[in-house]
């Protein structure tokens, strides 16, 4: 896998490719990330931290969080 991704879960990193979703390695990892809205993006129940290079927030993460939180 040519990984350009750090997911770190617990302490532990793991490399994943960035094209993934986070939800969907964690799934793939069996790392239980509990998705109530089935990751709809529609609970704000399962929030992640992302560090480095990332795509300007949507309209739903703006929404959703806090300004802070962005």
């Amino acid at each position: 896998m040519n990984a350009n991704c750090t997911v770190t879960v617990n302490g532990k990193a793991y490399q994943c490719q960035k094209e993934l979703l986070i939800s969907a390695f964690l799934e793939n990892n069996s790392l239980g990330l509990q998705l109530p809205c089935g990751g709809g993006g529609k609970c704000g129940k399962c929030r992640i931290i992302a560090r480095g290079q990332i795509s300007p927030p949507t309209a739903q993460e703006i929404k959703r969080l806090k300004a802070a939180e962005l």
